[in-house]
């Protein structure tokens, strides 16, 4: 604050207040270290995560602060470890899935009127929130709760828009496919949607085995086995030992391997075979800064939920 005064004749008395308005977290988490350039990384993080909680998570204090999903997940995982409160996450589930699409699709912010907002890879990333939720707190009844609306979610993506004529999930060009902050392929069919959708499949199948729900849990895994075939069929290059970016609209494989297709691969337990050949070739040479084939991040949305050591399904 500066306070500039001119031609003054007397004192004058400045009386300031300063208002904060913003979640009440309790931020009993702790974290200290021998190096202060961590510690003091972590205090921003701190204050970073408060000034971007509000009655929603938004993903900045100052522009829109608008409750992106993709963003406000991330906010939730930092908050599991700055403070362990799971509340904002449950109300934002619930706002996402309070404004559906004619589709079945959730918007990729809450409450809006931006009906270009409307990003399919961003429905999948809501659904896998219902599975943070519940392995923060243990709980099941949010996931029952939201069963009927992720049922919904999930029919858009069995629609003839959503599937290729091979199974596979296709770039349905009425929306927008973001998938990450990185040039990923936004051709025909996205590998990387394809395995984005498995991945959702399987926690969702999951909590159905917890919440006993055995036939449908029982549904989804035949699903995901099958669209896992198709995916080894026509994804997986077996010469290079990596996952292709995808096939354009001709059919043809694209002729690039990026980073995230092996990251998600590995993470669905997908052709283990080929496990060191995606580390040596992709993982291994990103982490060292050098440069390789095919789009990089360090965004953090692909490895939002490193929880279950395993695929709650055989592929």
């Amino acid at each position: 604050m500066t306070v500039i005064a001119r031609d003054l004749v007397r004192p004058i008395t400045l009386r300031l207040k300063a208002r904060a308005v913003g979640y009440p977290f309790t931020m009993g988490g702790r974290f200290e270290c021998s190096d202060q350039t961590l510690n003091r990384i972590h205090g921003i993080s701190r204050v970073t995560q408060q000034l971007c909680s509000l009655d929603a998570y938004v993903d900045t204090p100052w522009r829109e602060q608008a409750q992106w999903w993709g963003d406000a997940r991330v906010q939730a995982r930092n908050t599991f470890y700055l403070d362990g409160d799971a509340r904002l996450l449950a109300r934002g589930i619930r706002s996402i899935a309070g404004q559906r699409t004619v589709q079945g699709l959730t918007y990729g912010h809450a409450p809006t009127v931006a009906y270009s907002c409307i990003l399919p890879d961003f429905s999948l990333t809501w659904i896998l929130t219902v599975w943070d939720h519940y392995w923060q707190t243990g709980d099941l009844s949010l996931f029952q709760e939201q069963w009927p609306r992720i049922q919904e979610v999930l029919a858009y993506f069995r629609t003839s828009e959503a599937r290729s004529r091979s199974g596979l999930l296709r770039y349905d060009r009425r929306f927008w496919y973001f998938g990450d902050w990185a040039e990923l392929f936004k051709g025909e069919i996205p590998t990387f949607l394809n395995l984005w959708y498995l991945y959702t499949l399987g926690y969702v199948a999951e909590l159905l085995r917890l919440g006993r729900q055995k036939a449908e849990a029982k549904k989804l895994r035949t699903e995901a086995v099958g669209l896992t075939r198709l995916v080894m069929a026509k994804l997986f290059d077996r010469k290079a030992g990596l996952f292709r970016d995808g096939l354009d609209e001709s059919g043809k494989p694209v002729p690039r391997h990026s980073a995230h297709e092996q990251v998600l691969a590995l993470m669905l337990g997908l052709a283990p075979d080929a496990h060191e050949t995606m580390i040596a070739a992709r993982l291994l040479p990103y982490l060292r800064d050098e440069k390789t084939e095919g789009a990089v991040s360090n965004s953090p949305y692909t490895t939002g939920t490193p929880y279950a050591p395993n695929p709650p399904y055989a592929p």
